[in-house]
């Protein structure tokens, strides 16, 4: 017996769904993304799920499909860091779907839940509400589980906030114990965030400000920008500086704060990972 599918109960769990696999996806993967961004990609992948309302393909074509559903959500979710980067979420947000799949399937067959409905590598489920936030939790929970496995302590990111210009950033930060990047006016270390990996978040005269520094025009004291030496592996360079201020850093349960930062702006995010902002030594160690 056909299960009957109702169309808007395919797209609005699986709109649910979306939501909190895009969330692990960014967790594990140390991503950041705003919720209208978010929100957007969930929709995406709702629609992708009308594959199961087409005619069967091959296996083949399934699986291109749905890695292509999964790069396309991952590039409406999280703003472009490189190809490699979007590669490694579309491939994590493929994995937990799969996971979550089978998760539910495992929960139908020993709860004995009829009107499954499966095709073109889609899934609508006739089961409880109760039953599918045990499945979504399950795939949380194994996120969590392979973070702390596979993450070492030292390189776990840290979740920074800081306000700048009365504006909110919310960011995941690679700790690099390497980098003494300092503020010379003040002898603190200096938080270094990318151009292109936080560019949403940035108000949009310090991003203007940035943009025209890297472009080769000259240095506007009204924004606010100021300029910082910096030592790389190709030599001394200056970077573009900002003030910031109610700087929160956590780490586990290692945290620090700040009334006052100082924040440099680079032109690329920071690897491994893509990271969109990096912090260094000097706040590694104030972290207790």
């Amino acid at each position: 017996m056909k299960t009957v599918v109702y169309v808007d109960v395919l797209l609005g769990v699986n709109l649910l769904l979306a939501w909190f696999l895009l969330r692990a996806t960014a967790r594990i993967t140390s991503s950041t993304a705003s919720p209208l961004r978010l929100a957007a990609a969930s929709g995406v992948a709702a629609l992708f799920t009308l594959t199961l309302l087409a005619p069967p393909m091959g296996m083949a074509m399934q699986l291109l499909v749905k890695l292509g559903g999964s790069v396309c959500i991952a590039a409406v979710a999280f703003p472009h860091t490189g190809p490699r980067a979007l590669l490694r979420r579309a491939v994590w947000y493929f994995l937990l779907n799969l996971l979550l799949a089978g998760m539910v399937l495992c929960a139908v067959w020993f709860g004995g839940v009829a009107g499954v409905e499966t095709n073109n590598l889609s899934v609508y489920f006739d089961i409880s509400p109760p039953v599918l936030v045990l499945s979504v939790l399950a795939v949380w929970l194994f996120m969590r589980l392979v973070e702390l496995l596979f993450t070492p302590v030292q390189t776990a990111p840290v979740e920074m906030q800081l306000e700048m210009e009365d504006r909110r950033i919310s960011l995941f930060a690679l700790g690099d114990t390497g980098c003494h990047v300092k503020d010379p006016l003040t002898g603190q270390g200096v938080v270094l965030v990318s151009l292109k990996g936080a560019e949403e978040q940035l108000p949009p005269r310090v991003r203007q400000a940035a943009s025209g520094f890297y472009a080769g025009d000259l240095p506007d004291a009204q924004t606010g920008l100021r300029l910082i030496s910096c030592q790389t592996a190709a030599g001394t360079t200056l970077l573009p500086a900002f003030s910031a201020k109610n700087l929160r850093l956590r780490q586990g349960r290692r945290t620090a704060k700040a009334a006052r930062a100082t924040v440099g702006i680079t032109r690329e995010p920071f690897e491994p990972g893509g990271q969109p902002a990096l912090v260094g030594a000097d706040w590694l160690e104030q972290m207790g």
